[in-house]
């Protein structure tokens, strides 16, 4: 009789954990949407629907050295049917180089920005530290203007092989 007890005690347990671990409902942590990346996610225009056309900007993050020099590491996905210029970029208003002057992003294709031998937006002298957020504001030809804050990101470990400072403004 005692292992009979025993038997109902445990399934008993065993079926009021089960119960439980439904009770944190739709909104639990684990249903909800997470970047695993540094970076923010920002679209131009910000209200556009996922069915509306816009620019999107993925994991937009600065990498700085501890010599003040800077660059814009992100992903840029033209998401409209017309060719998108990115035609300027400032960090709590100080305006980045853009190699070549303007980036290009064609009609359903992305550009990434501060690869090794990709598109490149740096700065010389921002002198901003690790650990920081700072305000980056990008300026496109057709979507309009935005600014976010963004997270400054020291140049080493994942973030070593980003090319720092190596154009200036003209």
């Amino acid at each position: 009789m005692t292992f009979r007890r025993a038997g109902l005690a445990v399934a008993a347990a065993a079926a009021a954990l089960s119960l439980v671990g439904c009770q944190a409902g739709t909104n639990a942590q684990t249903s909800q949407d997470y970047s695993p990346v540094d970076g923010r996610n920002i679209n131009v225009p910000a209200d556009a629907g996922p069915r509306d056309p816009f620019v999107a900007i993925r994991g937009a993050i600065i990498v700085a050295n501890g010599s003040g020099q800077a660059a814009l590491l992100a992903t840029v996905r033209n998401k409209t049917d017309e060719t998108e210029t990115l035609v300027s970029v400032a960090v709590d208003d100080a305006p980045g180089a853009i190699a070549g002057g303007s980036i290009v992003i064609e009609p359903g294709r992305s550009v990434a920005i501060g690869e090794p031998g990709g598109a490149q937006v740096s700065w010389s002298d921002l002198g901003v530290a690790a650990g920081t957020w700072v305000t980056l504001t990008m300026q496109f030809g057709t979507a309009g203007t935005v600014t976010r804050d963004v997270l400054v990101v020291a140049n080493t470990g994942i973030y070593a092989d980003v090319p720092i400072g190596i154009y200036t403004l003209s």
